[in-house]
């Protein structure tokens, strides 16, 4: 939508990259990251991995509770996906769908190239 966005005149683009950036939801560093966890190219998702490793490290110790979610300040000239958004500048945080997979297999995803199906516990 972006990509087709940049070839509308400049006063449509003022309003829909407003539109976009006040929706900016679907480009939170979490699902960021669980996109770049299923990208083919292998240097993308050893970066994922990185990142989710580190911010497992850096976690807080209000980790487990309430989270403010503020909408990242989008790229509109990204080519990339991972580049929509600038990671170095945010407070990175774990993907919670991915949360009990132990560092150990994380890091084995790298190695096999190819990020398992994750499934939804259920809820009662």
């Amino acid at each position: 939508m972006i990509s087709l966005a940049r070839q509308l005149p400049d006063n449509a683009k003022q309003i829909i990259y407003k539109v976009f950036s006040n929706n900016a939801h679907f480009a939170y560093n979490e699902h960021l990251l669980l996109t770049m966890l299923h990208d083919s190219r292998k240097h993308i998702l050893e970066l994922a991995v990185r990142r989710i490793l580190g911010a497992r490290d850096k976690k807080t110790k209000n980790s487990c509770g309430l989270r403010f979610l503020k909408l990242p300040k989008l790229n509109f000239e990204a080519t990339d996906c991972i580049d929509l958004i600038d990671l170095s500048n945010c407070a990175v945080t774990e993907p919670p769908l991915i949360m009990r997979i132990k560092d150990k297999d994380l890091k084995e995803i790298c190695k096999e190239k190819q990020f398992p199906v994750l499934t939804f516990e259920e809820f009662p």
